[in-house]
């Protein structure tokens, strides 16, 4: 069960993705949850070539992933592993469980293709400062 406040959480999710360091030729795309080459199946420890976005890189993070933002890799027909939400579980309603949001709110900050990381991380700042002015 979530203890902590919203507002605590989504600036946190933003000080995560401010700080990230990707893995050797790894990059930051929000046009796909996550992507990584063919050949083994990536583990937590090895996650070189991989491409997520910022919904992705959370779920690939040991302290977010105890907090519920779980994801799962699905190898595709022509071998290149593919990032999905764990079990029958949808970002939007991982963002609920899991930051407290709305599910609109969340979709505004993961499903807006083209974004950098910095403006992802403003978009969870801004939705703290929301929370911050209501209490939550």
């Amino acid at each position: 069960m979530r203890t902590e406040k919203t507002s605590v959480l989504l600036n946190e999710a933003a000080d995560f993705l401010e700080n990230l360091e990707l893995p050797k030729n790894a990059l930051f795309s929000m046009d796909n949850y996550g992507v990584h080459p063919p050949g083994p199946k990536p583990q937590l420890d090895n996650l070189c070539g991989t491409t997520a976005c910022a919904a992705g890189w959370l779920s690939l993070s040991p302290v977010w992933r105890d907090r519920g933002f779980e994801s799962e890799w699905i190898e595709d027909p022509i071998g290149y592993w593919m990032l999905r939400p764990h079990g029958t579980k949808w970002w939007e309603s991982m963002g609920k469980e899991v930051f407290g949001t709305t599910p609109s709110e969340i979709h505004n900050i993961f499903m807006m293709v083209g974004r950098t990381r910095e403006e992802v991380a403003v978009a969870f700042q801004d939705l703290a400062l929301e929370y911050e002015e209501r209490g939550e």
